[in-house]
């Protein structure tokens, strides 16, 4: 685990002393001594899955939130901390910032610090040949990638918050047959207290549609579930307009041959699943005319994973 060092004014100082003299760590918040006007923070990161890549590592060196009329508090890895997102999927997460006493009340941003340049494999993707390609932020590497959702963190209680990268709809193409590749920032914060899952199976008639590019070998199709907002949404693909998904997730193989999905990290509420073949087709940077399949409504609830099977 990195070495926090923390940028802010004396209460959070002070608050951090307290965490250093009772030992914090790890990702569990409640686990700290809260004192009054401080809380406890932890984040952790997630992914949702991404073609044609072997690994994605994006390495960290920091973390800075951001209060309702305050400066940030920066915090500071060190040494910084490098996590391949790709093994990141499902109800799958990695620590980021472990639990950390800061100030209680409303934030309104948070900001990830992210040493991503096209000259520098700090951050890096690995192709399935092992050729290794930098990732860049294009807006530059010096203001790192924020989520403007915001959160609090309760006077004398924890809060923990998992980030999804969501890499199919944040990686872009690149320049390039031999170019770095371009990081733009789609971000997705949820509050682990209330969250939920959704994971199913596909059947022959799914997986050897007619509108797969490949209905009688899956393996060569790129199988997902979309996960949309709201009931009775139709279904789109990621164009970056309209009707966007909310995530999504890949099938695999299991050890017993059935293809199964998962996705994790969803707010309780009413969503509708569909699923597509055409995975390949999909350009986050354009509109696609994705075919999807057997749309169903889906209610998440808090602690709970629903099934939802394609056949």
């Amino acid at each position: 685990m990195p070495r926090l060092l923390a940028r802010h004014g004396p209460p959070l100082l002070l608050a951090l002393a307290a965490l250093g003299a009772c030992g914090g760590g790890g990702g569990d918040p409640g686990s700290l001594p809260i004192a009054g006007g401080t809380g406890a923070i932890a984040l952790n990161v997630t992914d949702a899955p991404v073609d044609g890549l072997v690994r994605a590592v994006v390495q960290f060196s920091g973390v800075a939130l951001k209060r309702f009329g305050q400066d940030e508090q920066v915090f500071t890895f060190d040494p910084p901390l490098r996590i391949d997102l790709l093994a990141l999927q499902g109800f799958e997460s990695a620590p980021l910032l472990p639990s950390t006493l800061v100030n209680a009340g409303p934030y309104e941003s948070l900001r990830l610090v992210v040493d991503a340049d096209r000259d520098s494999l700090e951050s890096y993707v690995v192709l399935p040949g092992g050729a290794q390609r930098p990732l860049y932020l294009p807006s530059g590497a010096e203001s790192g990638l924020r989520v403007t959702r915001g959160f609090s963190v309760p006077p004398g209680g924890p809060v923990a918050l998992t980030i999804d990268f969501d890499l199919r709809k944040s990686l872009g193409e690149p320049d390039s047959a031999l170019g770095p590749f371009p990081l733009r920032p789609a971000l997705r914060l949820v509050n682990n207290s209330s969250i939920g899952g959704i994971q199913g199976t596909a059947g022959v008639a799914a997986l050897a549609d007619a509108s797969c590019p490949f209905p009688a070998n899956p393996e060569l199709n790129v199988n997902l579930v979309y996960v949309f907002d709201g009931f009775g949404t139709q279904p789109d693909d990621i164009d970056g307009g309209g009707v966007e998904p909310v995530t999504t997730g890949r099938l695999q193989r299991n050890s017993l041959g059935a293809w199964f999905y998962r996705i994790g990290f969803l707010p309780p509420g009413q969503y509708t699943v569909a699923f597509t073949c055409q995975g390949a087709s999909e350009d986050p940077q354009r509109s696609d005319n994705l075919v999807f399949l057997g749309a169903r409504n889906v209610l998440v609830v808090t602690d709970q994973v629903t099934s939802a099977d394609f056949f």
